[in-house]
């Protein structure tokens, strides 16, 4: 009866605003923010020619899609958008066959999708965004073969994808930001051979991304910020060989990247900032040889990283002040960085450090190590100063090599495993020395100005080459 009565409502409705459109030639209607009454009394007499229906914030009375869209047989564009008051779309939304883009951004009330929208079959633009009380997409989804875009960002009841997501062979852009339920993709997702850009940014429940990852080959753009359960990233993220950027910012359970993050040979942008638990940072990140913005503005917060490589990266000028706050560092590699010129004097705070590599850092100009009272290897080639931790510089050709195997090394060269016979001199009897070294004995006075640095200090290896 309810449904009866609201038939009879709108009929008289039409019969008193009603109006007949009959213009073949109209392309264009734009209906924004339209009254209920203009909206419901609108009726499409004769071939309808228009492509173009704006009906952008209409009243919250309206509570159905306007019955006059059925006619329009050749609209290419839908903009429903930020219609609060509608629900549900109708099952005649999969007749209007020639629909290129469709628009129903914000309706608050929407919980599910017809089947029918799979027949829009030219479709190439659907935006969902902001369908908060959607909680799934139809299977019959997989069937928009010219898909190009599909947005769903800010769908947070939305909990999975369906499997033929991976049939949408032509997308391009897959937009899931804020999908905060969505706690996985589908393995199918791999099947995107052109997708380019996938936008994540804070799906908080998601946990993992699929291995199948890897097979976007075209993907250029990966944004996973505030995705803060994820934990690891899967070793296939390495084979995304056009990727361009990619945004772990605010990842915070994030603990490891994969060895694989080094094969992203064309990787411009790698944005770290904010992951408080990840523990080091693997050595392959030096072949990033096209990275020019590394962004760990928060590297500060990584109270549990032991590690910290950034070997190789080139155009590094400075590390930040914030360095000192890794309380718990005991690996830090800035080895090949020709620009770097110095370290931040909270360097000196980093109380755990035992390894220090700047080797390759030719503009290095100063390094002050005061509160470093644990470090066992410094490896520094080819700079022109340092001050060990007693404040005195040291100009020096010379190596101290802690072995803790039992097999000496030659405190003067590179040379390792003089374990038959070690050489030593008056100036400095503490040190092993090979025969080459022990001929240039005359050389050693700095050398023993180090040794009373080291009885002082537990520093055990030093190279200064």
């Amino acid at each position: 009866m309810e449904g009866e009565s609201s038939k009879t409502s709108k009929e008289k409705k039409r019969k008193r605003y009603g109006f007949i459109l009959n213009c073949p030639k109209l392309r264009l209607l734009d209906l924004h923010k339209g009254d209920e009454n203009v909206i419901e009394a609108i009726n499409i007499e004769g071939k309808s020619g228009v492509q173009w229906v704006c009906l952008r914030e209409l009243s919250k009375a309206i509570w159905e899609v306007p019955i006059f869209l059925q006619k329009c047989k050749e609209l290419c564009v839908l903009d429903m958008s930020n219609c609060n008051g509608l629900e549900e779309l109708p099952d005649t939304i999969g007749k209007l066959s020639n629909l290129l883009e469709l628009n129903v951004t914000g309706w608050s009330g929407l919980t599910r999708l017809p089947e029918s929208i799979g027949d829009l079959v030219k479709l190439s633009k659907l935006d969902l965004s902001g369908c908060g009380r959607l909680t799934c997409v139809p299977e019959s989804i997989g069937k928009l073969s010219n898909l190009l875009e599909l947005h769903l960002c800010w769908c947070f009841g939305l909990t999975r994808l369906p499997d033929t997501i991976g049939d949408l062979v032509k997308l391009s852009k897959l937009d899931l930001t804020f999908c905060k339920s969505l706690t996985c993709l589908p393995e199918s997702i791999g099947n995107l051979s052109n997708l380019l850009e996938l936008n994540l940014s804070e799906c908080r429940g998601l946990t993992r991304l699929p291995d199948s990852i890897g097979d976007l080959v075209k993907l250029s753009k990966l944004d996973l910020f505030d995705c803060w359960t994820l934990t690891c990233l899967p070793e296939s993220i390495g084979k995304l060989s056009n990727l361009l950027e990619l945004n772990l910012n605010a990842c915070d359970w994030l603990t490891r990247l994969p060895d694989s993050i080094g094969d992203l040979v064309k990787l411009s942008k790698l944005d770290l900032s904010g992951c408080g638990r990840l523990t080091c940072v693997p050595e392959s990140i030096g072949k990033l040889s096209n990275l020019l913005e590394l962004n760990v503005a928060a590297i500060g917060t990584l109270s549990n990283l032991l590690e910290l490589n950034v070997a190789a990266c080139q155009w590094l000028t400075r590390l930040p002040d914030t360095l000192g706050n890794l309380t718990q560092l005991r690996n830090l590699v800035v080895q090949g960085c020709d620009k770097l010129v110095e370290l931040p004097q909270s360097t000196g705070l980093l109380s755990q450090l035992s390894r220090l590599d700047m080797s390759g850092c030719y503009k290095w100009e100063w390094m002050k190590a005061s509160q470093i009272s644990l470090l066992h290897e410094l490896q520094q080639h080819g700079c022109s100063e340092i001050l060990l931790p007693d404040g005195r510089p040291y100009h020096g050709k010379y190596s101290t090599q802690y072995c803790s195997s039992g097999v000496a090394g030659c405190d003067g060269c590179w040379l390792e495993g003089i374990s038959t016979k070690c050489w030593h001199c008056d100036i400095c009897p503490e040190f092993d020395l090979c025969e080459s070294c022990y001929e240039r004995r005359h050389e050693l006075d700095q050398l023993r100005r180090q040794s009373e640095h080291v009885e002082d200090h537990p520093m055990t290896a030093i190279t200064v080459l």
